[in-house]
């Protein structure tokens, strides 16, 4: 029997859609490793300055977003940031922080993302007074290299929007 390829395509998706739990994982491994492969890729040919680069086009922005059990918007860079550096465990930490410290301190705060060398990170939330919290990231895939933030008035922002 001779399929085209329309054809071929057709009963291949069906086939993954169908067949086994173990199939279906491995072919879920498959597309987990390209995807792996890639972001490796972008990382060892430049992806700081490839985020950098998408990063200096995020100046003002468009749009706020929210997730249901945060209290708080983030905007346009801060998507960006957290799709383009598969950065979105940052959210989740800024959600914690800002409910539990909101009310002890200013409205206005600055959060720095330290990634060093070794994939380990540091972030830091800053008011006026100064520090007041600070957590180690024993790993993150989030590129090297210190990314600013800025938290005021229940919206969380990119450095080159506010």
């Amino acid at each position: 029997m001779t399929l085209n390829t329309t054809q071929h395509s057709v009963i291949k998706c069906q086939t993954i859609t169908t067949v086994a739990p173990v199939v279906k994982e491995q072919a879920s491994m498959n597309l987990h490793e390209q995807d792996e492969k890639s972001f490796h890729q972008l990382r060892v040919l430049g992806g700081i300055a490839e985020l950098e680069n998408i990063m200096s086009y995020c100046y003002g922005t468009e749009h706020y977003y929210k997730i249901p059990q945060y209290t708080f918007n983030y905007t346009d860079g801060v998507k960006t940031f957290c799709e383009k550096a598969d950065a979105y465990w940052l959210l989740d930490i800024v959600a914690s922080i800002s409910r539990h410290y909101k009310q002890m301190h200013e409205d206005f705060i600055i959060i720095d993302l330290i990634v060093g060398e070794d994939n380990k990170a540091i972030i830091t939330f800053e008011d006026t007074k100064g520090i007041f919290f600070k957590q180690d990231i024993p790993f993150t895939d989030c590129p090297k290299g210190l990314w600013k933030f800025y938290f005021d008035n229940n919206v969380f922002f990119w450095n080159g929007e506010y």
